[in-house]
């Protein structure tokens, strides 16, 4: 998945997972804490590819992407169940502040949702690395795309961003 898409689809995710989180009584505090979420959803979205020096964040962070990049091959350790449970482990060991918490369990899901996009391409990911080095998508493969496709462009982006907007309408009108 492109950039773009990898930020709209996890945004789209990291809602749901909100709504869904309402429906047990877990709210923000404030429109600011869901705001910072939403960024570091955002952010998170993007940082699977740190490893690739190419990449959106990889040209963001250039000395941290490129030597990253001599020692993991793209869409391998960034891109795991592995990655997402020490993030998981740091988050909840090293801080304390339930806000900066939230933020981190943001960062976590714009994570997933970006490996679960890439898990929609034809090349799927090894998710379950280093336990099995298998790529695995979600869809079978003749009806997953390229990323940068014609197909992820008309349809995919689309199909996303009218969610997104959808949510972020719903979430605004609840708001008032």
């Amino acid at each position: 998945m492109t950039v773009k898409t990898h930020i709209v689809s996890s945004l789209v995710f990291g809602i749901v997972i909100v709504n869904f989180l309402n429906i047990f009584g877990v709210t923000f505090e404030n429109i600011g804490v869901f705001q910072m979420y939403l960024f570091a959803v955002a952010f998170g979205a993007t940082f699977p590819d740190i490893d690739e020096p190419h990449s959106y964040i990889g040209r963001k962070f250039p000395i941290f992407s490129n030597i990253l990049n001599l020692f993991v091959q793209h869409r391998g350790i960034t891109h795991t169940f592995m990655i997402l449970f020490l993030y998981f482990l740091l988050i909840v060991v090293l801080i304390k502040n339930s806000t900066f918490q939230i933020i981190g369990i943001g960062f976590i899901i714009g994570n997933m949702g970006h490996i679960l996009g890439d898990m929609l391409t034809k090349s799927g990911v090894a998710i379950f690395y280093p336990l099995y080095d298998k790529n695995i998508g979600l869809l079978p493969r003749e009806i997953r795309f390229y990323t940068g496709s014609l197909f992820e462009y008309v349809v995919v982006f689309p199909v996303f961003a009218g969610i997104l907007a959808y949510q972020l309408y719903y979430i605004s009108c609840s708001l008032y």
